[in-house]
């Protein structure tokens, strides 16, 4: 195989292979990673070119597409010489952890398929023990299925991956606020991903619905991908993407989070609201002791006792 050093070249190739690879999660001994070993081949001189975007990919991956990233790295460390696989193991070590709290987030059978390659891992020493047990020990956390204290809550944030440049947070929330009440949007541009987080669920429902359509009608090489996401306190728990439930302990639920057990809703109460209340039960006391008579003491009935007595 003919080897060139054109660094531009190789860039727009893996670039393009890395977007292939991140149409979807299932990704073992697809096209796309036979595509990448080859480029490394063809440009031996470009790993660390290699490995800042493999970095980028997997930072810019919701939980669902991270699998993809486990396996690229499996097979970059498979399948590269020995000396560009040591370079890729060592560089992506401080990823790893990050990588499997993330993946935490997303439907059993894709975390068993996680703990498969670290077990993987564990049997060949790659990525040393110590870490692929930690690695391990993350993932058996996250299931709490004989937990009494567990609840099941659905969601109220959507995810929008894989956004256009020109899908700003300023776009995304006019556009929101057009369709339903929203209570914030964050974007990372440079992950090309946004959150909505919305009141209620069924705020959520109807905003995913419409999202869905909209981006059903976007023409262009990127087409955005609308999914259930998580608040930030739902991280670390079983999470399932289809139906964006996330089963987690009562204990872990924040206390400004008003919850409906009987259909897994639940409501965030506001900053005013929580002041309210606690400036109401600071001002009961003294309500109560504005409107009850003051009682009287021994002295004070003993003298108008006496004074009646003399009248």
């Amino acid at each position: 195989m003919s080897t060139t050093n054109d660094p531009n070249q190789f860039d727009m190739k893996l670039v393009n292979a890395l977007i292939d690879i991140s149409h979807g999660p299932e990704m073992v001994g697809c096209k796309s990673l036979e595509v990448i070993i080859d480029l490394v081949y063809q440009y031996p001189n470009s790993i660390e070119t290699l490995i800042f975007r493999v970095e980028q990919f997997i930072d810019a991956a919701p939980p669902a597409y991270l699998l993809a990233g486990l396996y690229l790295i499996d097979s970059l460390i498979r399948y590269l010489s020995d000396e560009n696989a040591i370079t890729v193991e060592q560089r992506l070590t401080s990823k790893l952890s990050e990588i499997i709290r993330r993946i935490c987030n997303t439907p059993l059978t894709t975390r068993e398929k996680a703990r498969t390659l670290l077990e993987h891992w564990q049997r060949h020493k790659t990525f040393g023990d110590e870490l692929i047990e930690s690695c391990i020990n993350i993932l058996r956390r996250s299931e709490i299925p004989n937990d009494i204290n567990a609840i099941k809550i659905k969601t109220n944030v959507i995810l929008l991956t894989q956004l256009p440049s020109d899908w700003n947070e300023y776009r995304i929330k006019e556009y929101a606020n057009e369709v339903t009440q929203v209570l914030r949007v964050s974007t990372k541009s440079e992950r090309h991903f946004a959150f909505i987080a919305t009141p209620t669920r069924s705020d959520a429902e109807k905003l995913k619905e419409v999202l869905q359509r909209r981006v059903a009608e976007t023409k262009g090489h990127i087409i955005p991908k609308v999914v259930w996401g998580t608040e930030y306190w739902m991280k670390s728990f079983k999470f399932e993407d289809e139906e964006g439930i996330c089963t987690i302990s009562k204990d872990k639920i924040p206390p400004d989070i008003i919850v409906n057990e009987q259909d897994g809703t639940y409501t965030v109460q506001r900053p005013n609201d929580m002041r309210m209340s606690i400036r109401m039960s600071r001002e009961e006391p003294y309500n109560s002791r504005r409107y009850m008579p003051r009682p009287r003491s021994r002295e004070s009935v003993s003298q108008r006792e006496r004074s009646e007595s003399r009248g």
